[in-house]
């Protein structure tokens, strides 16, 4: 089945990491902690500044415990 999805309503990979963290009840703080990296880098993934590299969302996936396919599902990315 293939998806359409109304551009509108279409979030950036920031705003889903974003809501995704806030779902799973963790702070910026301890995400940071807990991927070994700095909360000024996780502020900047979900403002859309920079993205994660591969091994920290490898690390992001485990942590929200979703798959690449949940996350990138309704997001500019989705392969339709």
């Amino acid at each position: 089945m293939i998806k359409t999805i109304d551009s509108a309503y279409m979030k950036t990979l920031g705003e889903k990491l974003k809501n995704e963290r806030k779902w799973c009840g963790m702070s910026i703080e301890y995400v940071a902690l807990r991927l070994n990296s700095s909360r000024n880098y996780i502020a900047n993934w979900e403002a859309n500044n920079t993205l994660p590299n591969i091994f920290q969302l490898a690390k992001i996936l485990r942590l929200y415990d979703i798959t690449f396919e949940e996350l990138i599902e309704g997001t500019e990315l989705e392969i339709h």
